[in-house]
């Protein structure tokens, strides 16, 4: 569907003096808007007056306060401006990192599982190897049981050396049994 173009109107309205020439002149009298308003040439011939200006100490106190509450509401709107995206910034940043530490913690618990299913495995496994009857291990007896008496070097207690070139022994510590 084509649309033709429309022609371009250089003058879209017909010029003043046949505007002006069409009215009757017994409607035109001297005291007519038009021609107190217009000139023969068609300019202004009005002159614009500014209007005064007052300074702010002159206004009436009614009008000075609500201008005071303009101003102080402008301050408060962008200081509310201001927190509205702070929060924003501080509840999207902090869930950001809360996500992140999350699948953290989720990998670590996976991780444990995985450890324990390991650890279990392989006591399993070693229960199995003991109850078999070929590898030479014996089931425990409390008769059979061997206790050794703790010793004591006295020598390291004194602080007596027998001679600089013989090696003194160290007792270790077993680990404790638990933390």
């Amino acid at each position: 569907m084509s649309v033709a173009p429309r022609p371009i109107v250089t003058e879209p309205y017909p010029p003043r003096k046949a505007v002006a020439s069409a009215r009757s002149k017994k409607h035109l009298s001297k005291n007519s808007p038009d021609r107190r308003q217009r000139s023969i040439s068609g300019k202004s011939t009005k002159k614009v007056e500014k209007l005064p200006v007052r300074s702010p100490l002159n206004l009436p106190i009614w009008l000075r306060s609500l201008l005071l509450l303009q101003q102080s509401s402008l301050g408060v709107f962008l200081f509310l401006i201001a927190a509205i995206f702070s929060v924003y910034g501080f509840t999207v940043g902090t869930q950001q990192l809360w996500n992140k530490e999350y699948k953290k913690l989720k990998t670590l618990q996976r991780h444990e599982r995985m450890l324990t299913e390991t650890n279990e495995t392989l006591k399993n496994n070693l229960a199995k190897q003991a109850e078999k009857s070929g590898n030479g291990l014996v089931p425990v007896n409390p008769n059979k049981s061997i206790f050794l008496r703790r010793f004591r070097d006295n020598s390291l207690k004194s602080g007596n050396s027998q001679s600089t070139n013989s090696t003194q022994t160290i007792p270790i510590k077993p680990p404790p049994s638990a933390y």
